[in-house]
């Protein structure tokens, strides 16, 4: 560089503006139908942020974005140059057409796989050298240490809608990284005092989350617990001294334990506890449970004292209230706060935040609607009903609320002034954060010191070769790579290609068809407000078929995956679940409760119910029949709050079996769920949660008898935090396996978050 004084400086960005042009990039329509080109942006730009740049070889991305073996040469095989090469043409005409205007300008420089990341707008400067002016119009960025401490979590400080969101002054708040790059940390509680935290992490490189505590001054963190289950949420109590938290053992339930570490107890009568919180004073804590761990809907709040002398057992707080989550307690504790809706049927005027006071265990009063949610509306951050199960309250100190809201895809923090007194709402909700990921498990301290986890999550389709016998399954491949968030796919038996869901902004759904072989993707449905999901493809490949969400209907509708118009076959039946081997029938799940399984003639029109159970939902059917319409279908029962069964029933001439001939493939003692038939019908695949984590299992069926013969068996386990089946199931009949050939195709959630905290360093704001 020259020592000239004009030189040009090299200029520092910080990470968040780095990944929100990528995201542009990514959705432009210069990479639409490119998911191969996509990924390896996605990579490439995710290694120079983490400060990696310099370590992105040719072999290296071959083996992460390609799933090339560890020995692949690239000598023999050229995919890299070949798609690099792809790469650098979309990113030029991307940047001549969509990105013109764009500030920031990512290359791939030939020779190299480092992003280079530029300026393109000139920078307002004294008289200077024609040559030194050029430079200066494309300053390269450095990515110093200076940028990374932005990361993820990066504070942008600026509203979601002009004028609407009052934002804070940056130069009043300090933004730090306190987790260790590369872990994934999360759910962290801070202390009283706000001089440490414990937070659930999978640092110690062992594939099961457990609990830490970290003293912010900067000291090494000390694990607290070595469990084979997971640890989570966990909250310090007023005196600093003890911990509770959520264990996924015996099914989930809280437990309490020192804060300097010692032997966990388990709370009696908590089982399915989430989110303890502590009191200010004594050790008292809320939580609440819900009446179905899937969808986590119908939560109640209860109070324990964990302390025998008060009493045994917890006491139901909103008693009166058909929803109550997230219970948080008011800083002097006479409060507690939580998200509820008091009359189901009417949700969309009841649901708010509600204080209720307390009288010693017990409450006092009715509970009193806060119009937190009317205020947030008003300030233009209206939360739709699907967006309200995203919303976290984190704490409520000084007069101050901090909670998640979900803005666009991503959950920001932000904070509401609420009495302490009357829990009414003033002032203007002020945004705290802003970048790609979501905000989770925001703390508070009184003196303005807030800690929480910042997380990623993408979805994206694997599978995994069937081994012979009962082995375990090999060779597991990502088949896709795709931007957003996509999720229960059905794949056509050849394993070529499949529909799936994408969730897309607003929460609302779209079905799309894609082609493994070719890339090759294709919207379906219509571009409107309406929710589009559960797609089947048909057994000729030709067409696709989908549920519409309209007013009081579910209609399912029948459309070419090349697109079309499309046909609507039954004006409201449910959800499509499987095609029979014809195509000319198709199984569908009523919208109902309790849910049922149903069977439509595609070609007529004419419908009916199958199979009912008296009091349970029943989801995933899935069918195995000869084309007299004879055969089994298999589903699973919702059983309990948490417990899922896997159930046969008999069809003969597509007429259905009694209750009392149904066959109980699993016990219903555990969580087991979507059902898939091997291509032959002699073994079944599902997922069950039996060890505290979603895995795939198998057992082996007589066709003939539709009887279960010996035990089931690990197919694939998914033990990991970061990679899991879990949450692709979390929506009720998600149907998470589909078997195509000798390979069973599945949505992974893969997941990354850090843990950050924000010092006020002028509270006046």
């Amino acid at each position: 560089m020259s020592s000239d004084g004009n030189a040009p400086r090299p200029l520092v960005v910080d990470a968040a503006e780095i990944l929100r042009q990528l995201d542009r990039i990514l959705v432009s329509r210069e990479f639409a139908g490119a998911p191969r080109q996509q990924a390896f942006l996605r990579f490439v730009t995710g290694e120079l942020i983490a400060g990696r740049g310099h370590e992105i070889k040719e072999t290296l991305v071959a083996i992460s974005v390609y799933d090339k073996p560890p020995d692949y040469d690239p000598r023999i095989d050229s995919t890299v140059r070949v798609e690099a090469s792809k790469l650098r043409q979309r990113l030029q005409h991307f940047y001549e057409g969509d990105g013109a205007a764009d500030r920031l300008r990512v290359s791939i420089p030939k020779g190299s796989y480092q992003p280079q990341i530029e300026l393109s707008a000139p920078t307002p400067a004294p008289k200077v050298a024609p040559a030194l002016a050029s430079r200066r119009w494309r300053t390269a960025f450095l990515l110093t240490a200076a940028a990374l401490s932005g990361l993820i979590g990066v504070i942008a400080w600026r509203s979601s809608r002009p004028g609407t969101v009052a934002p804070p002054d940056p130069s009043r708040m300090k933004l730090t990284l306190i987790s260790e790059p590369g872990s994934f940390s999360a759910s962290p509680a801070l202390s009283p005092k706000g001089d440490f935290t414990v937070y659930t992490s999978d640092r110690d490189g062992g594939g099961v989350l457990n609990l830490w505590r970290q003293d912010l001054d900067g000291r090494p963190p000390v694990r607290l617990t070595k469990s084979a289950f997971n640890h989570d949420t966990p909250a310090i109590s007023g005196d600093g001294a003890t911990l509770v938290f959520r264990t996924a053992e015996r099914g989930g339930m809280l437990a309490r334990m020192p804060a300097a570490g010692g032997e966990p107890q388990p709370v009696p009568d908590s089982f399915g506890g989430r989110n303890p919180r502590f009191g200010p004073r004594g050790s008292s804590i809320v939580y609440w449970v819900p009446r179905d761990e899937q969808t986590t809907d119908y939560g109640r709040v209860f109070l324990d004292p964990l302390d025998a002398k008060y009493g045994p057992g917890p006491v139901r707080l909103f008693g009166d209230f058909a929803h109550a989550a997230f219970p948080i307690w008011s800083e002097a504790g006479t409060h507690v706060l939580a998200l509820g809706t008091w009359h189901s049927d009417v949700p969309a005027k009841e649901f708010d935040a509600w204080i209720v006071e307390l009288n010693g265990l017990h409450s006092q009063g009715s509970p009193k609607k806060t119009g937190l949610f009317p205020a947030l509306k008003a300030a233009g951050l209206f939360i739709g009903p699907s967006g309200r199960r995203q919303v976290e309250i984190g704490d409520w100190r000084d007069d101050w609320l901090y909670l998640t809201l979900p803005i666009g895809e991503t959950l920001d923090l932000f904070r509401v002034r609420l009495r302490a007194g009357d829990g009414a709402v003033s002032g203007q909700p002020q945004r705290l954060t802003f970048g790609t990921g979501s905000v989770k498990s925001p703390r508070a301290t009184r003196d303005g010191r807030i800690v929480y986890a910042r997380s990623e999550v993408t979805y994206d389709l694997y599978s995994v070769r069937i081994a012979e016998g009962k082995e375990p399954a090999q060779d597991l491949r990502r088949h896709t790579s795709e931007a957003g968030l996509s999720f229960r796919p059905a794949i056509h038996p050849t394993g070529n290609m499949g529909v799936w869901e994408k969730l897309r902004s607003g929460s609302e759904d779209e079905v799309w068809y894609f082609d493994l072989l070719s890339g090759a993707r294709q919207k379906l449905g219509r571009d409107d407000a309406r929710s589009y999901s559960h797609a089947l493809i048909s057994p000729d490949g030709h067409w696709a078929a989908y549920r519409v969400t309209e007013p009081g209907l579910q209609p399912i509708y029948l459309q070419l995956v090349t697109g079309g118009p499309a046909k609507r076959i039954c004006d409201n039946c449910g959800t499509p679940s499987d095609f029979s081997a014809d195509g000319r029938h198709l199984f569908y799940v009523t919208g109902g409760r309790p849910a049922s399984v149903g069977l439509l003639d595609v070609a007529s029109g004419e419908h009916s119910d199958l199979f009912k159970h008296p009091s349970y939902d029943l989801f995933g059917a899935r069918a195995r029949l000869n084309s007299s319409g004879d055969g089994w279908v298999a589903f699973y029962a919702d059983n309990g709050p948490r417990t899922r069964q896997i159930l046969l029933a008999p069809l003969r001439g597509f007429r259905p079996a009694p209750q009392e001939d149904w066959i109980a493939v699993t016990d219903g003692a555990h969580w087991d769920q979507s059902p898939a038939w091997a291509a032959d019908g002699r073994t079944l695949y599902y997922v069950s949660r039996h060890d505290g984590f979603a895995c795939i299992m198998a057992r082996a069926i007589n066709p003939a008898s539709g009887q279960p013969s010996g035990p089931s068996w690990a197919v694939q386990h998914f033990h990991s935090p970061i990679q899991t089946l879990m949450r692709s199931m979390n929506r009720r009949g998600a149907d998470a396996l589909w078997v195509a050939g000798k390979r069973i195709f599945f949505t992974l959630d893969h997941r990354s978050s850090d843990l950050w905290k924000i010092s006020m360093l002028d509270r006046s704001n």
